[in-house]
Protein backbone atom coordinates (compact mmCIF):
# COMPACT_ATOMS: atom_id res chain seq x y z
CA UNK A 1 0.00 0.00 0.00
CA UNK A 2 1.33 3.43 -0.86
CA UNK A 3 2.25 5.55 2.12
CA UNK A 4 1.03 8.70 0.32
CA UNK A 5 -2.66 7.65 0.21
CA UNK A 6 -5.08 7.80 3.14
CA UNK A 7 -5.55 4.78 5.36
CA UNK A 8 -8.76 2.73 5.42
CA UNK A 9 -9.68 4.32 8.75
CA UNK A 10 -9.21 7.79 7.32
CA UNK A 11 -11.33 6.89 4.29
CA UNK A 12 -14.15 5.69 6.56
CA UNK A 13 -13.98 8.90 8.60
CA UNK A 14 -14.06 11.04 5.45
CA UNK A 15 -17.01 9.07 4.07
CA UNK A 16 -18.91 9.42 7.36
CA UNK A 17 -18.24 13.16 7.48
CA UNK A 18 -19.40 13.49 3.88
CA UNK A 19 -22.62 11.63 4.70
CA UNK A 20 -23.32 13.88 7.69
CA UNK A 21 -22.74 17.04 5.64
CA UNK A 22 -25.01 15.67 2.91
CA UNK A 23 -27.76 14.94 5.43
CA UNK A 24 -27.51 18.44 6.91
CA UNK A 25 -27.70 19.97 3.44
CA UNK A 26 -30.77 17.90 2.54
CA UNK A 27 -32.46 18.85 5.81
CA UNK A 28 -31.70 22.56 5.23
CA UNK A 29 -33.01 22.39 1.68
CA UNK A 30 -36.24 20.75 2.82
CA UNK A 31 -36.79 23.41 5.48
CA UNK A 32 -36.25 26.14 2.88
CA UNK A 33 -38.73 24.48 0.54
CA UNK A 34 -41.36 24.29 3.29
CA UNK A 35 -41.54 20.50 3.43
CA UNK A 36 -40.18 20.46 6.98
CA UNK A 37 -41.55 22.69 9.70
CA UNK A 38 -39.16 24.86 11.70
CA UNK A 39 -38.69 24.24 15.39
CA UNK A 40 -41.56 24.99 17.67
CA UNK A 41 -41.03 27.11 20.71
CA UNK A 42 -39.92 30.59 19.82
CA UNK A 43 -41.35 30.70 16.33
CA UNK A 44 -37.80 30.98 14.97
CA UNK A 45 -37.19 28.38 12.28
CA UNK A 46 -33.44 28.75 12.63
CA UNK A 47 -33.58 26.72 15.83
CA UNK A 48 -34.72 23.51 14.20
CA UNK A 49 -37.99 21.60 14.24
CA UNK A 50 -40.25 20.51 17.01
CA UNK A 51 -40.85 17.37 14.98
CA UNK A 52 -37.36 16.54 13.75
CA UNK A 53 -37.31 14.43 10.61
CA UNK A 54 -34.48 11.97 10.54
CA UNK A 55 -32.87 12.09 7.12
CA UNK A 56 -30.73 9.01 6.69
CA UNK A 57 -27.99 8.99 4.05
CA UNK A 58 -26.46 5.64 3.20
CA UNK A 59 -23.89 4.46 0.74
CA UNK A 60 -25.35 1.53 -1.16
CA UNK A 61 -22.79 -0.19 -3.31
CA UNK A 62 -20.04 1.95 -1.86
CA UNK A 63 -21.54 5.16 -3.32
CA UNK A 64 -21.94 7.78 -0.59
CA UNK A 65 -24.56 10.52 -0.58
CA UNK A 66 -27.73 8.67 -1.63
CA UNK A 67 -30.82 9.30 0.46
CA UNK A 68 -32.79 6.23 1.50
CA UNK A 69 -36.58 6.47 1.52
CA UNK A 70 -37.80 6.54 5.10
CA UNK A 71 -41.47 6.20 6.04
CA UNK A 72 -40.72 7.94 9.32
CA UNK A 73 -40.00 11.12 7.36
CA UNK A 74 -43.53 11.20 6.02
CA UNK A 75 -45.06 10.34 9.39
CA UNK A 76 -43.05 13.09 11.08
CA UNK A 77 -44.08 15.65 8.46
CA UNK A 78 -47.73 14.67 8.87
CA UNK A 79 -47.34 15.56 12.54
CA UNK A 80 -45.63 18.89 11.86
CA UNK A 81 -47.52 22.14 12.26
CA UNK A 82 -46.70 23.05 8.66
CA UNK A 83 -48.95 20.18 7.61
CA UNK A 84 -51.60 21.28 10.13
CA UNK A 85 -51.66 24.82 8.71
CA UNK A 86 -51.84 23.56 5.12
CA UNK A 87 -54.63 21.13 6.02
CA UNK A 88 -56.70 23.80 7.75
CA UNK A 89 -56.34 26.14 4.79
CA UNK A 90 -57.22 23.35 2.36
CA UNK A 91 -60.43 22.63 4.27
CA UNK A 92 -61.27 26.32 4.46
CA UNK A 93 -60.60 26.86 0.76
CA UNK A 94 -62.64 23.80 -0.18
CA UNK A 95 -65.68 25.09 1.70
CA UNK A 96 -65.31 28.59 0.25
CA UNK A 97 -64.89 27.38 -3.34
CA UNK A 98 -67.79 24.96 -3.13
CA UNK A 99 -70.12 27.63 -1.83
CA UNK A 100 -68.96 30.41 -4.19
CA UNK A 101 -69.62 28.09 -7.14
CA UNK A 102 -72.94 26.78 -5.88
CA UNK A 103 -74.49 30.03 -4.67
CA UNK A 104 -74.57 31.53 -8.16
CA UNK A 105 -76.48 28.53 -9.47
CA UNK A 106 -78.89 28.61 -6.53
CA UNK A 107 -79.64 32.30 -7.00
CA UNK A 108 -80.32 31.87 -10.72
CA UNK A 109 -82.59 28.91 -9.97
CA UNK A 110 -84.55 30.95 -7.42
CA UNK A 111 -84.78 34.27 -9.29
CA UNK A 112 -84.81 33.06 -12.93
CA UNK A 113 -82.48 35.97 -13.81
CA UNK A 114 -79.07 37.41 -13.01
CA UNK A 115 -80.46 40.31 -10.97
CA UNK A 116 -80.26 38.61 -7.58
CA UNK A 117 -76.88 37.11 -8.46
CA UNK A 118 -75.46 40.54 -9.37
CA UNK A 119 -76.96 42.13 -6.26
CA UNK A 120 -75.50 39.41 -4.08
CA UNK A 121 -72.01 39.77 -5.56
CA UNK A 122 -72.08 43.55 -5.37
CA UNK A 123 -73.26 43.45 -1.74
CA UNK A 124 -70.39 41.16 -0.73
CA UNK A 125 -67.85 43.38 -2.47
CA UNK A 126 -69.33 46.53 -0.93
CA UNK A 127 -69.25 44.99 2.55
CA UNK A 128 -65.52 44.34 2.27
CA UNK A 129 -64.99 47.88 0.99
CA UNK A 130 -66.85 49.53 3.86
CA UNK A 131 -65.95 47.19 6.72
CA UNK A 132 -62.53 45.82 5.74
CA UNK A 133 -60.74 48.21 8.09
CA UNK A 134 -63.11 47.40 10.96
CA UNK A 135 -62.53 43.67 10.50
CA UNK A 136 -58.77 44.19 10.38
CA UNK A 137 -58.81 46.32 13.52
CA UNK A 138 -60.87 43.66 15.31
CA UNK A 139 -58.27 41.03 14.42
CA UNK A 140 -55.51 43.31 15.73
CA UNK A 141 -57.32 43.84 19.04
CA UNK A 142 -58.09 40.17 19.63
CA UNK A 143 -55.77 37.42 20.77
CA UNK A 144 -54.81 35.02 18.00
CA UNK A 145 -56.68 31.97 19.26
CA UNK A 146 -59.80 33.98 20.08
CA UNK A 147 -59.79 35.54 16.60
CA UNK A 148 -59.69 32.08 15.04
CA UNK A 149 -62.47 30.81 17.29
CA UNK A 150 -64.81 33.67 16.40
CA UNK A 151 -64.06 33.85 12.67
CA UNK A 152 -64.27 30.10 12.09
CA UNK A 153 -67.53 29.77 14.01
CA UNK A 154 -69.19 32.72 12.29
CA UNK A 155 -67.97 31.90 8.78
CA UNK A 156 -69.01 28.25 8.78
CA UNK A 157 -72.25 28.94 10.64
CA UNK A 158 -73.39 31.62 8.19
CA UNK A 159 -72.54 29.49 5.15
CA UNK A 160 -74.45 26.60 6.71
CA UNK A 161 -77.48 28.82 7.34
CA UNK A 162 -77.45 30.07 3.76
CA UNK A 163 -77.09 26.55 2.35
CA UNK A 164 -80.01 25.31 4.46
CA UNK A 165 -82.03 28.34 3.41
CA UNK A 166 -81.40 27.54 -0.27
CA UNK A 167 -82.53 23.96 0.26
CA UNK A 168 -85.75 25.13 1.91
CA UNK A 169 -86.44 27.56 -0.92
CA UNK A 170 -86.01 24.79 -3.48
CA UNK A 171 -88.11 22.41 -1.41
CA UNK A 172 -91.07 24.78 -1.07
CA UNK A 173 -90.63 26.38 -4.52
CA UNK A 174 -90.40 29.97 -3.27
CA UNK A 175 -90.10 32.06 -6.44
CA UNK A 176 -90.19 35.72 -7.40
CA UNK A 177 -94.00 35.69 -7.42
CA UNK A 178 -94.17 35.11 -3.66
CA UNK A 179 -94.25 38.86 -2.96
CA UNK A 180 -93.28 39.94 0.54
CA UNK A 181 -91.95 36.53 1.52
CA UNK A 182 -89.66 36.47 -1.49
CA UNK A 183 -88.33 39.96 -0.76
CA UNK A 184 -87.65 39.00 2.84
CA UNK A 185 -85.83 35.87 1.69
CA UNK A 186 -83.69 37.93 -0.69
CA UNK A 187 -82.70 40.30 2.09
CA UNK A 188 -81.89 37.43 4.44
CA UNK A 189 -79.74 35.66 1.84
CA UNK A 190 -77.73 38.82 1.19
CA UNK A 191 -77.28 39.70 4.88
CA UNK A 192 -76.16 36.20 5.81
CA UNK A 193 -73.82 36.13 2.80
CA UNK A 194 -72.27 39.44 3.82
CA UNK A 195 -71.66 38.18 7.37
CA UNK A 196 -70.06 35.01 6.00
CA UNK A 197 -67.83 37.04 3.69
CA UNK A 198 -66.59 39.35 6.45
CA UNK A 199 -65.92 36.36 8.71
CA UNK A 200 -63.93 34.74 5.91
CA UNK A 201 -61.87 37.91 5.50
CA UNK A 202 -61.12 37.90 9.23
CA UNK A 203 -60.01 34.26 9.15
CA UNK A 204 -57.71 34.83 6.17
CA UNK A 205 -56.14 37.91 7.75
CA UNK A 206 -55.57 36.04 11.01
CA UNK A 207 -53.98 32.92 9.51
CA UNK A 208 -52.41 33.96 6.21
CA UNK A 209 -51.25 37.44 7.20
CA UNK A 210 -50.31 36.90 10.85
CA UNK A 211 -49.99 33.29 12.00
CA UNK A 212 -47.64 32.10 9.28
CA UNK A 213 -45.44 35.17 9.78
CA UNK A 214 -45.01 34.24 13.44
CA UNK A 215 -44.45 30.58 12.56
CA UNK A 216 -41.76 31.41 9.99
CA UNK A 217 -39.99 33.80 12.33
CA UNK A 218 -36.91 35.30 10.69
CA UNK A 219 -36.71 32.62 7.99
CA UNK A 220 -37.92 34.43 4.87
CA UNK A 221 -37.28 31.37 2.70
CA UNK A 222 -39.67 29.35 4.83
CA UNK A 223 -42.23 32.16 4.76
CA UNK A 224 -42.04 32.25 0.96
CA UNK A 225 -42.47 28.48 0.81
CA UNK A 226 -45.54 28.60 3.08
CA UNK A 227 -47.11 31.44 1.08
CA UNK A 228 -46.55 29.58 -2.19
CA UNK A 229 -47.88 26.30 -0.77
CA UNK A 230 -51.06 27.91 0.55
CA UNK A 231 -51.64 29.62 -2.79
CA UNK A 232 -51.13 26.32 -4.65
CA UNK A 233 -53.64 24.66 -2.36
CA UNK A 234 -56.19 27.39 -3.06
CA UNK A 235 -55.71 27.20 -6.84
CA UNK A 236 -55.88 23.40 -6.83
CA UNK A 237 -59.08 23.47 -4.79
CA UNK A 238 -60.44 26.04 -7.24
CA UNK A 239 -60.18 23.36 -9.92
CA UNK A 240 -61.54 20.41 -7.95
CA UNK A 241 -64.27 21.85 -5.70
CA UNK A 242 -66.58 23.11 -8.50
CA UNK A 243 -66.23 19.74 -10.24
CA UNK A 244 -67.38 17.89 -7.11
CA UNK A 245 -70.32 20.24 -6.47
CA UNK A 246 -71.32 20.22 -10.13
CA UNK A 247 -71.22 16.43 -10.17
CA UNK A 248 -73.47 16.24 -7.09
CA UNK A 249 -75.92 18.72 -8.60
CA UNK A 250 -75.99 16.90 -11.93
CA UNK A 251 -76.26 13.31 -10.73
CA UNK A 252 -78.11 13.84 -7.44
CA UNK A 253 -79.92 17.16 -7.04
CA UNK A 254 -79.36 20.76 -6.04
CA UNK A 255 -80.99 20.03 -2.69
CA UNK A 256 -78.58 17.17 -1.99
CA UNK A 257 -75.69 19.46 -2.92
CA UNK A 258 -76.93 22.08 -0.45
CA UNK A 259 -77.16 19.48 2.33
CA UNK A 260 -73.64 18.30 1.48
CA UNK A 261 -72.23 21.85 1.62
CA UNK A 262 -73.96 22.56 4.94
CA UNK A 263 -72.69 19.29 6.43
CA UNK A 264 -69.19 19.95 5.14
CA UNK A 265 -69.03 23.36 6.83
CA UNK A 266 -70.20 21.99 10.17
CA UNK A 267 -67.63 19.18 10.22
CA UNK A 268 -64.90 21.34 8.71
CA UNK A 269 -65.31 23.99 11.41
CA UNK A 270 -64.31 21.57 14.17
CA UNK A 271 -61.48 19.97 12.18
CA UNK A 272 -60.00 23.34 11.18
CA UNK A 273 -60.09 24.57 14.76
CA UNK A 274 -58.50 21.36 16.04
CA UNK A 275 -55.62 21.72 13.56
CA UNK A 276 -55.01 25.40 14.33
CA UNK A 277 -55.37 24.80 18.08
CA UNK A 278 -52.56 22.23 17.86
CA UNK A 279 -50.37 24.74 16.05
CA UNK A 280 -51.18 27.39 18.66
CA UNK A 281 -50.20 25.08 21.52
CA UNK A 282 -46.93 24.05 19.87
CA UNK A 283 -45.79 27.57 18.94
CA UNK A 284 -45.67 29.62 22.16
CA UNK A 285 -44.90 32.78 20.18
CA UNK A 286 -48.48 32.75 18.91
CA UNK A 287 -49.73 33.32 22.46
CA UNK A 288 -47.87 36.65 22.60
CA UNK A 289 -49.30 39.47 20.55
CA UNK A 290 -48.61 43.18 20.35
CA UNK A 291 -51.76 45.28 20.39
CA UNK A 292 -51.79 48.92 19.34
CA UNK A 293 -53.65 51.15 21.77
CA UNK A 294 -55.25 54.31 20.48
CA UNK A 295 -54.27 57.63 21.90
CA UNK A 296 -57.86 58.07 23.05
CA UNK A 297 -57.80 54.85 25.05
CA UNK A 298 -57.31 54.90 28.81
CA UNK A 299 -53.67 53.84 28.77
CA UNK A 300 -50.43 54.97 30.27
CA UNK A 301 -49.31 56.28 26.90
CA UNK A 302 -50.79 59.24 25.10
CA UNK A 303 -49.47 58.34 21.65
CA UNK A 304 -50.46 54.86 20.64
CA UNK A 305 -48.18 52.61 22.67
CA UNK A 306 -48.00 48.90 21.96
CA UNK A 307 -48.41 46.26 24.60
CA UNK A 308 -47.80 42.53 24.59
CA UNK A 309 -50.58 40.31 25.83
CA UNK A 310 -50.64 36.60 26.46
CA UNK A 311 -53.71 34.42 26.26
CA UNK A 312 -57.09 36.08 25.89
CA UNK A 313 -57.48 39.80 25.30
CA UNK A 314 -59.49 41.60 27.95
CA UNK A 315 -62.29 43.95 26.82
CA UNK A 316 -64.38 46.45 28.68
CA UNK A 317 -68.13 46.08 28.44
CA UNK A 318 -69.64 49.25 26.99
CA UNK A 319 -73.20 50.19 26.11
CA UNK A 320 -73.77 50.14 22.35
CA UNK A 321 -74.74 53.43 20.73
CA UNK A 322 -75.49 53.71 16.98
CA UNK A 323 -73.96 57.18 16.69
CA UNK A 324 -70.87 56.06 18.55
CA UNK A 325 -70.68 53.04 16.28
CA UNK A 326 -70.72 55.23 13.16
CA UNK A 327 -68.11 57.57 14.61
CA UNK A 328 -66.05 54.57 15.65
CA UNK A 329 -66.23 53.16 12.12
CA UNK A 330 -65.10 56.49 10.64
CA UNK A 331 -62.31 56.81 13.20
CA UNK A 332 -61.13 53.25 12.56
CA UNK A 333 -61.10 53.81 8.80
CA UNK A 334 -59.23 57.09 9.18
CA UNK A 335 -56.66 55.53 11.53
CA UNK A 336 -56.28 52.62 9.15
CA UNK A 337 -55.63 54.89 6.18
CA UNK A 338 -52.97 56.79 8.13
CA UNK A 339 -51.26 53.53 9.05
CA UNK A 340 -51.60 52.26 5.48
CA UNK A 341 -49.95 55.30 3.91
CA UNK A 342 -47.25 55.49 6.57
CA UNK A 343 -45.58 52.37 5.15
CA UNK A 344 -43.57 52.58 1.94
CA UNK A 345 -44.98 49.20 0.91
CA UNK A 346 -48.31 50.91 0.23
CA UNK A 347 -47.06 51.71 -3.30
CA UNK A 348 -46.82 47.99 -4.06
CA UNK A 349 -49.99 47.13 -2.14
CA UNK A 350 -52.05 49.75 -3.96
CA UNK A 351 -50.58 48.51 -7.24
CA UNK A 352 -51.88 45.04 -6.38
CA UNK A 353 -55.31 46.49 -5.63
CA UNK A 354 -55.41 48.10 -9.09
CA UNK A 355 -55.32 44.63 -10.64
CA UNK A 356 -58.79 43.93 -9.21
CA UNK A 357 -60.37 46.37 -11.68
CA UNK A 358 -60.42 43.89 -14.53
CA UNK A 359 -62.78 41.94 -16.73
CA UNK A 360 -59.86 39.70 -17.70
CA UNK A 361 -60.46 37.21 -14.92
CA UNK A 362 -62.42 34.00 -14.62
CA UNK A 363 -65.72 35.27 -13.27
CA UNK A 364 -69.33 35.29 -14.42
CA UNK A 365 -68.74 38.33 -16.64
CA UNK A 366 -65.94 36.65 -18.55
CA UNK A 367 -67.92 33.43 -18.82
CA UNK A 368 -70.85 35.32 -20.33
CA UNK A 369 -68.58 37.08 -22.82
CA UNK A 370 -67.02 33.79 -23.88
CA UNK A 371 -70.45 32.27 -24.35
CA UNK A 372 -71.41 35.26 -26.51
CA UNK A 373 -68.34 34.58 -28.66
CA UNK A 374 -69.61 31.07 -29.30
CA UNK A 375 -67.34 29.17 -26.90
CA UNK A 376 -69.06 25.96 -25.66
CA UNK A 377 -69.73 25.59 -21.94
CA UNK A 378 -67.37 22.66 -21.48
CA UNK A 379 -64.56 24.60 -23.15
CA UNK A 380 -65.16 27.49 -20.75
CA UNK A 381 -64.79 25.03 -17.88
CA UNK A 382 -61.51 23.78 -19.34
CA UNK A 383 -60.29 27.36 -19.70
CA UNK A 384 -61.02 28.00 -16.01
CA UNK A 385 -59.07 24.89 -15.02
CA UNK A 386 -56.15 25.91 -17.25
CA UNK A 387 -56.17 29.34 -15.61
CA UNK A 388 -55.80 27.76 -12.18
CA UNK A 389 -53.04 25.48 -13.50
CA UNK A 390 -51.20 28.52 -14.86
CA UNK A 391 -51.57 30.12 -11.43
CA UNK A 392 -49.94 27.08 -9.83
CA UNK A 393 -47.03 27.47 -12.26
CA UNK A 394 -46.88 31.10 -11.14
CA UNK A 395 -46.41 30.04 -7.51
CA UNK A 396 -43.47 27.84 -8.56
CA UNK A 397 -42.09 30.69 -10.63
CA UNK A 398 -42.31 32.98 -7.59
CA UNK A 399 -40.06 30.73 -5.51
CA UNK A 400 -37.55 30.45 -8.37
CA UNK A 401 -37.46 34.19 -9.11
CA UNK A 402 -37.16 35.13 -5.46
CA UNK A 403 -34.04 32.99 -5.08
CA UNK A 404 -32.48 34.20 -8.32
CA UNK A 405 -33.18 37.94 -8.44
CA UNK A 406 -34.61 38.85 -5.02
CA UNK A 407 -38.18 39.54 -4.01
CA UNK A 408 -38.40 43.18 -5.17
CA UNK A 409 -37.17 42.47 -8.69
CA UNK A 410 -39.37 39.37 -8.80
CA UNK A 411 -42.38 41.69 -8.77
CA UNK A 412 -41.09 43.54 -11.83
CA UNK A 413 -40.56 40.27 -13.69
CA UNK A 414 -44.00 38.96 -12.71
CA UNK A 415 -45.80 42.13 -13.79
CA UNK A 416 -43.88 42.17 -17.07
CA UNK A 417 -45.06 38.62 -17.78
CA UNK A 418 -48.65 39.49 -16.92
CA UNK A 419 -48.76 42.66 -19.02
CA UNK A 420 -47.07 40.94 -21.96
CA UNK A 421 -49.69 38.22 -22.17
CA UNK A 422 -52.57 40.63 -21.54
CA UNK A 423 -51.63 42.40 -24.76
CA UNK A 424 -53.11 39.33 -26.47
CA UNK A 425 -56.44 40.18 -24.83
CA UNK A 426 -56.17 43.73 -26.14
CA UNK A 427 -55.36 42.37 -29.59
CA UNK A 428 -58.42 40.12 -29.44
CA UNK A 429 -60.62 43.23 -29.66
CA UNK A 430 -59.41 43.79 -33.22
CA UNK A 431 -59.12 40.12 -34.25
CA UNK A 432 -61.62 38.33 -36.52
CA UNK A 433 -64.63 37.22 -34.53
CA UNK A 434 -64.56 40.17 -32.16
CA UNK A 435 -67.78 42.15 -31.64
CA UNK A 436 -65.80 45.10 -32.98
CA UNK A 437 -65.30 43.22 -36.25
CA UNK A 438 -67.92 43.91 -38.98
CA UNK A 439 -68.12 40.23 -39.97
CA UNK A 440 -69.03 39.33 -36.40
CA UNK A 441 -71.53 42.16 -36.11
CA UNK A 442 -73.39 40.74 -39.13
CA UNK A 443 -74.08 37.59 -37.11
CA UNK A 444 -75.83 39.55 -34.36
CA UNK A 445 -79.51 40.16 -33.96
CA UNK A 446 -81.37 42.19 -31.40
CA UNK A 447 -84.10 40.57 -29.37
CA UNK A 448 -87.52 42.11 -28.88
CA UNK A 449 -86.19 43.88 -25.78
CA UNK A 450 -83.76 46.55 -26.94
CA UNK A 451 -81.84 46.32 -23.68
CA UNK A 452 -80.84 42.72 -24.29
CA UNK A 453 -78.10 41.69 -26.72
CA UNK A 454 -78.33 38.19 -28.14
CA UNK A 455 -75.52 36.74 -30.24
CA UNK A 456 -75.78 33.97 -32.79
CA UNK A 457 -72.64 31.86 -33.08
CA UNK A 458 -70.87 32.33 -36.41
CA UNK A 459 -70.02 29.29 -38.50
CA UNK A 460 -66.82 30.91 -39.78
CA UNK A 461 -63.69 29.28 -38.31
CA UNK A 462 -62.04 32.69 -38.09
CA UNK A 463 -64.71 33.80 -35.64
CA UNK A 464 -62.93 31.83 -32.90
CA UNK A 465 -59.67 33.76 -33.28
CA UNK A 466 -60.79 36.58 -30.99
CA UNK A 467 -61.92 34.14 -28.30
CA UNK A 468 -58.67 32.20 -28.62
CA UNK A 469 -56.55 35.32 -28.19
CA UNK A 470 -58.67 36.59 -25.30
CA UNK A 471 -58.73 33.40 -23.25
CA UNK A 472 -55.20 32.38 -24.24
CA UNK A 473 -53.76 35.69 -23.06
CA UNK A 474 -55.86 35.59 -19.91
CA UNK A 475 -54.76 32.05 -19.03
CA UNK A 476 -51.06 32.72 -19.60
CA UNK A 477 -51.20 36.02 -17.70
CA UNK A 478 -52.24 34.12 -14.54
CA UNK A 479 -48.63 33.01 -14.13
CA UNK A 480 -47.48 36.60 -13.68
CA UNK A 481 -50.59 37.59 -11.73
CA UNK A 482 -50.25 34.99 -8.98
CA UNK A 483 -46.47 35.36 -8.83
CA UNK A 484 -46.95 39.11 -8.30
CA UNK A 485 -49.65 38.46 -5.71
CA UNK A 486 -47.22 36.31 -3.72
CA UNK A 487 -44.40 38.84 -4.14
CA UNK A 488 -46.50 41.69 -2.79
CA UNK A 489 -48.15 39.62 -0.05
CA UNK A 490 -44.81 38.50 1.37
CA UNK A 491 -43.37 42.01 1.29
CA UNK A 492 -46.42 43.20 3.20
CA UNK A 493 -45.91 40.41 5.73
CA UNK A 494 -42.26 41.37 6.20
CA UNK A 495 -42.78 45.14 6.29
CA UNK A 496 -45.83 45.59 8.51
CA UNK A 497 -45.43 45.70 12.27
CA UNK A 498 -47.21 42.97 14.20
CA UNK A 499 -49.72 45.35 15.78
CA UNK A 500 -50.67 46.78 12.36
CA UNK A 501 -51.12 43.58 10.34
CA UNK A 502 -54.87 43.39 10.76
CA UNK A 503 -55.70 47.03 10.06
CA UNK A 504 -53.27 47.26 7.11
CA UNK A 505 -54.67 44.15 5.44
CA UNK A 506 -58.19 45.31 6.23
CA UNK A 507 -57.56 48.55 4.35
CA UNK A 508 -55.93 46.53 1.57
CA UNK A 509 -59.06 44.40 1.28
CA UNK A 510 -61.14 47.57 1.16
CA UNK A 511 -59.13 48.97 -1.74
CA UNK A 512 -59.32 45.67 -3.58
CA UNK A 513 -63.06 45.59 -3.00
CA UNK A 514 -63.44 49.16 -4.27
CA UNK A 515 -61.71 48.35 -7.56
CA UNK A 516 -63.79 45.20 -7.85
CA UNK A 517 -66.90 47.35 -7.42
CA UNK A 518 -65.73 49.67 -10.19
CA UNK A 519 -65.44 46.65 -12.45
CA UNK A 520 -69.04 45.67 -11.66
CA UNK A 521 -70.30 49.21 -12.27
CA UNK A 522 -68.54 49.42 -15.64
CA UNK A 523 -70.05 46.10 -16.70
CA UNK A 524 -73.51 47.34 -15.72
CA UNK A 525 -72.92 50.53 -17.73
CA UNK A 526 -71.56 48.68 -20.78
CA UNK A 527 -73.41 45.36 -20.70
CA UNK A 528 -73.39 44.33 -24.38
CA UNK A 529 -70.58 42.24 -25.91
CA UNK A 530 -69.92 44.81 -28.65
CA UNK A 531 -68.88 47.27 -25.94
CA UNK A 532 -66.79 44.71 -24.04
CA UNK A 533 -63.66 45.90 -25.82
CA UNK A 534 -63.83 49.18 -23.91
CA UNK A 535 -63.82 47.19 -20.68
CA UNK A 536 -60.74 45.31 -21.88
CA UNK A 537 -58.96 48.61 -22.59
CA UNK A 538 -59.89 49.96 -19.15
CA UNK A 539 -58.74 46.76 -17.45
CA UNK A 540 -55.41 46.83 -19.27
CA UNK A 541 -54.93 50.47 -18.25
CA UNK A 542 -55.51 49.61 -14.59
CA UNK A 543 -53.04 46.71 -14.76
CA UNK A 544 -50.44 49.05 -16.26
CA UNK A 545 -51.21 51.58 -13.51
CA UNK A 546 -50.54 48.87 -10.95
CA UNK A 547 -47.25 48.19 -12.71
CA UNK A 548 -46.28 51.86 -12.47
CA UNK A 549 -47.13 51.90 -8.76
CA UNK A 550 -44.92 48.88 -8.14
CA UNK A 551 -42.13 50.38 -10.25
CA UNK A 552 -42.21 53.44 -7.99
CA UNK A 553 -41.94 51.18 -4.96
CA UNK A 554 -39.06 49.29 -6.55
CA UNK A 555 -37.25 52.56 -7.26
CA UNK A 556 -37.71 53.71 -3.66
CA UNK A 557 -36.37 50.40 -2.38
CA UNK A 558 -33.45 49.87 -4.78
CA UNK A 559 -32.67 53.37 -6.03
CA UNK A 560 -33.16 52.28 -9.64
CA UNK A 561 -35.49 50.19 -11.79
CA UNK A 562 -33.23 48.78 -14.50
CA UNK A 563 -31.02 45.76 -13.71
CA UNK A 564 -27.43 46.48 -12.64
CA UNK A 565 -25.98 44.95 -15.80
CA UNK A 566 -28.11 47.15 -18.04
CA UNK A 567 -27.31 50.25 -16.00
CA UNK A 568 -23.59 49.64 -16.42
CA UNK A 569 -24.04 49.45 -20.20
CA UNK A 570 -25.86 52.78 -20.36
CA UNK A 571 -23.73 55.95 -20.58
CA UNK A 572 -23.65 58.06 -17.45
CA UNK A 573 -24.55 61.74 -17.38
CA UNK A 574 -20.89 62.78 -16.95
CA UNK A 575 -19.79 60.76 -19.99
CA UNK A 576 -22.59 62.28 -22.04
CA UNK A 577 -21.48 65.79 -21.04
CA UNK A 578 -17.87 65.04 -21.96
CA UNK A 579 -18.96 63.78 -25.38
CA UNK A 580 -20.95 66.94 -25.96
CA UNK A 581 -17.96 69.10 -25.02
CA UNK A 582 -15.73 67.08 -27.37
CA UNK A 583 -18.20 67.51 -30.20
Amino acid sequence: MSSEGPSLLEEDELAQENDENQAEEVQKTRVDEGTVAPMEGSGDPSQGSGDPIQTEVVSPGGTPGRKRFNVDDIVAWLKSYAFFVYSSQALSAWGDRMWSFAVGLYLVEIDDSLRLTATYGLSLTASVFFFGAVVGRAVDKTSRLRAIQISLFLQNSFVTVNAVLMVLLLQYQVKSGAGFVYGLVQLLIILVGVCAKLSSVAEKIAVQKDWIVVIAGENKEYLAAMNASIRRIDLTVNILAPIVVGWIMSFASMKIAGIFIASWNIVSMFVEYFLLWNVYKRVPALAEKKILKRATDQTSSSDGETSTVEGQTQFKKVKWNPFSAILGWLQTTYDGLKIYYSYQIFWAAFGLACLYMTVMGFDTVTTGYGYALGVPEYILGIFRALGSAAGIIGTIMFVFLRKRVGIVRSGLYALSIQITFLTLCVGSVFAPGSPFDPRFLQTQRMSGNNETCVLVESQDVESHMSAGLFFGGMILSRMGLWAFDLVTSQQIQEAIAEEHRGIFNGIQNSFQGSFDMIHFVLVIGLPCPESFGYLIFASFAFVCTGGVMYAIYSYKQRGHILPHQLKECLPSESSQRSRLRGA
